[in-house]
């Protein structure tokens, strides 16, 4: 069982799309992919053992929670990205905008990207809709 209880990475920018994807310590994912019109497609699985040993590696040598930067006011169209996680039921939020420079946010965000890029690539999607800036809508 990892040392993490639950880490969810939010990166979905209004021009250019991306993925919000949450992975439980138990391994299940639930991951949602928009691409740059906000056609989103939402995934549900379980992740293989090795990948789970792969993301405790990437969060033990990177932990999140222990970075900071000094504020700063975003460029035009410039995107955040957070990080959501939690540790014995204690949540920290690691927040980044995209010019930022944080090698360790940036280690543990392409990680979980690259996995939600894998899950639509290997998985049925489990719904279809749209993204509306803030959250996943079923297409009506």
């Amino acid at each position: 069982m990892p040392s993490w209880s639950h880490v969810v990475l939010e990166d979905v920018h209004a021009l250019y799309g991306g993925c919000l994807i949450s992975v439980s310590g138990t391994g299940e994912v639930f991951a949602v992919v928009v691409d740059p019109t906000r056609r989103a497609q939402r995934y549900r699985g379980k992740m293989p053992a090795e990948a789970m040993r792969d993301l405790e590696r990437v969060l033990a040598a990177r932990p999140p929670r222990n970075t900071s930067l000094p504020p700063r006011m975003p460029a035009p169209d410039e995107g955040t990205a957070t990080i959501t996680f939690t540790v014995n039921g204690a949540s920290t939020i690691v927040r980044r905008l995209s010019n930022d420079r944080d090698e360790d946010f940036r280690a543990v965000a392409q990680f979980l990207s690259d996995l939600a890029t894998v899950f639509a690539r290997n998985t049925s999607p489990v719904a279809e809709g749209y993204w509306d800036g803030v959250r996943f809508m079923t297409a009506s």
